[in-house]
């Protein structure tokens, strides 16, 4: 057996730490941008936390956790995860913010090209959450 087999490249260590630190970084601005969600009613919530999870699925596996067994998002993270569903209720309420951003966009913008692109976005967002099963089979 060749002894530089058993040699260790130093570079595969620093690459995989810089990976994870890549990740790691990415799931903090995702849980930053889904904590700003939770207290502001433009920003959604939830698919920044579901974002976060997976970028600390590749980093941090305590995070994803934590973001898993969270109180009040917690659930809804895990189901997406587990079975692809968006439950009723957050359906109702992210189509309900929808249009609520949708009718201030329109009052608050003149530029018509402006609030029909933006209406096309949330109506073909909204089209996607609605064709999203409910509950798990």
């Amino acid at each position: 057996m060749d002894s530089r087999q058993n040699i260790v490249d130093p570079a595969v260590g620093i690459v995989a730490r810089m990976r994870n630190f890549l990740w790691a970084g990415v799931g903090f601005i995702f849980l930053g941008l889904g904590v700003i969600g939770a207290f502001l009613p433009i920003m959604p919530t939830t698919i920044f936390l579901i974002l976060a999870a997976w970028a600390f699925a590749e980093s941090c596996p305590a995070w994803r956790e934590w973001i898993f067994e969270h109180p009040k998002f917690g659930r809804s993270v895990r189901l997406w995860f587990d079975h692809g569903v968006i439950p009723l209720n957050i359906k109702r309420i992210a189509i309900g913010m929808m249009a609520l951003s949708y009718a201030f966009t329109a009052w608050l913008i003149s530029n018509l090209w402006v609030v029909l692109g933006v209406g096309v976005c949330l109506l073909a967002v909204s089209l996607f959450i609605v064709s999203r099963r409910e509950l798990p089979e």
